[in-house]
């Protein structure tokens, strides 16, 4: 029979464990870059609805050359083509009642 000696427990405390680290996310937006992106939201909600704007927004566009929250949230220059661009479409588009943010009807 083989026995194994253990070393004798340790009086020092312990750093308890942790499984899992905090995530630490910075965010690479500069504040203009929030605010136009902020501004186009709000912008495409109002005139578009949610879902449509949802859409519109993350959607690549043709005449935009590319995803309209990208280009307005990436320079003030397409912010101001989105704009422009929400504004047309949001002649084309009924909202629903549901579409229509803080307008519901209870």
């Amino acid at each position: 029979m083989i026995t194994e000696e253990r070393a004798p427990a340790s009086t020092e405390p312990t750093k308890p464990r942790r499984p899992f680290r905090v995530a630490r996310v910075a965010s690479t937006m500069s504040k203009d870059e929030a605010a136009r992106e902020g501004r186009i939201i709000r912008l495409a909600m109002d005139h578009l609805g949610v879902t449509a704007a949802r859409e519109f927004l993350n959607t690549p566009h043709p005449r935009l050359g590319g995803r309209p929250l990208q280009l307005a949230t990436t320079s003030r220059a397409g912010a101001d083509a989105v704009e422009r661009a929400v504004l047309e479409n949001a002649a084309s588009i009924k909202m629903t009642a549901e579409d229509r943010p803080g307008r519901h009807e209870t």
